[in-house]
Order: C-alpha cells, then structure tokens, then sequence
C-alpha cells in the first residue's frame, strides 16, 4: 500500500499499464509522449499497472524485439522515462512475473534501485489517500493467494489492454488500455492512457473524473463523469478493513 497525504481538495493520475517493452509492437516513444503530457498538466503521479515488460514465452518468440531475458529488463530500467518531478507508482503485471518466475529476472527488485519509482509489487496493491482507498490490480493466474478480498469504490485494472467501466451501486472499476500498439482482448483502439481526477468533499470521495487520451496525438477518446455521493457508513466499512 502507498500512502498519499492529500492538499487540497483534489488529486490527478495519469494511469498506464501494459507497455509490454521488448516486444516489436512495443514503443518507448509512446512513455515519453506520456511523461511529456503529465509534464504539461502538472501531474505528480504516475500509476503504472504492469506488464511493463513482455518477457519471453512460448507464445511470444517471433514477437520480441528483445530475445534476452537480462537485456530485456535492463533496456527497461535504462530507458524507462526518468522525472525528478513525478513519482510513478509500479504495480508488476503477469509478464513481468513469468520473468522473475522463469530467468530469475526480478525486474520489481530492479526498477526499485531508481528514485522515481516506488514499487508496488507483484499483482495487486492500494493507494491510500487519508483514509480513501483505490485499489490498483493486474491478473497474475499462476501467483496465488494475492489477492485481498476487499472491494473498494475506485479501482483500476491492468492486464485486459481494453478501456472499460464497470459502475456498480457505489463500486466504480476501470479497465486501463493497453500503451502500446498490442491491441485489445475486448476491442481495437489506439495506444492510450487515463488522466484521472478525485475530488473530495469532507475528505471523502465526491467526484471523479476520467478522460481516456489517445497516447499520440493526446485527443480524447472518452470523457467520463461521476459524482459518488458515498454514505458515510459505507466509507467506514472500508476503512475498517484495513485497520
């Protein structure tokens, strides 16, 4: 879990996931276009949902533009954007644990050494932002027993490649595209990313907002709005969860 101390009444997100680097329809170009934008729109905060790298598999061999587990993830760590201005938070998707399971390729253990990277591990963590939980997840089958049973009103999703939101009484999930020309399992679009904006009333949740950019040319592919006018008991529930 990372813990962010909240000034003022909002907080912004750029959200990420699935680069997939080391494959050929992998762009580092497309994280720099990214970091470029967050530059632009003061943006502090980064959250990458894994699958940083692509490793290599049986299924992916003719599709690396890097066939060496060891300079696979040191191109990531070299060439991954570096800010002294914006944290990136890292959650380590499947890829990147069939790494570190397969050639001993501990990629989370690697982009720690930097000081713009806070690791989140492998699978599944939160973002606590005074007492304001979003929980930040990416499908890992083959790792069990990652997976906390706790539901939380904003969540994000890695691993589907697909822009998608699920609004459930008060639960709101989001499917985070895929920043890279890899495609979809759920549809076609562009490489993209999320700038993601919470408000707060009363340091709980009020409103959020979600504005799906194309990661080439930065026009909006989805505009999204919500108002979640949480009851205060629901927001206690969660808050005992993690007591």
């Amino acid at each position: 879990m990372y813990n962010i101390n909240l000034n003022g009444n909002y907080i912004k997100f750029l959200v990420i996931s699935d680069t997939h680097l080391g494959n050929k329809k992998s762009d580092i170009e497309l994280l720099y276009k990214a970091y470029k934008y967050a530059h632009s729109q003061k943006i502090e905060y980064v959250i990458h949902l894994g699958d940083v790298l692509d490793s290599i598999m049986l299924n992916n061999r003719n599709d690396l533009r890097i066939h060496d587990p060891i300079k696979q993830m040191k191109y990531v760590y070299n060439n991954y954007p570096y800010s002294d201005s914006i944290k990136t938070l890292m959650l380590f998707g499947n890829h990147d644990y069939y790494h570190y399971k397969n050639f001993n390729c501990n990629i989370e253990k690697e982009m720690k050494k930097r000081d713009d990277i806070i690791s989140l591990g492998y699978g599944e963590s939160f973002l606590n932002i005074n007492d304001n939980y979003i929980k930040l997840s990416h499908e890992i089958p083959f790792l069990k027993g990652y997976k906390m049973n706790v539901h939380t009103f904003l969540s994000f999703l890695g691993h589907y490649h697909g822009y998608r939101l699920n609004l459930s009484d008060y639960y709101l999930s989001v499917n985070v595209p895929s920043l890279s020309y890899l495609g979809t399992f759920q549809n076609t679009n562009n490489p993209s990313m999320l700038e993601v904006t919470i408000y707060f009333k009363d340091k709980i949740y009020d409103c959020v907002k979600i504005k799906c950019l194309d990661a080439n040319d930065r026009t909006i592919n989805n505009d999204f709005s919500y108002v979640n006018n949480i009851p205060l008991k629901e927001h206690n529930k969660i808050k005992q969860k993690f007591r």
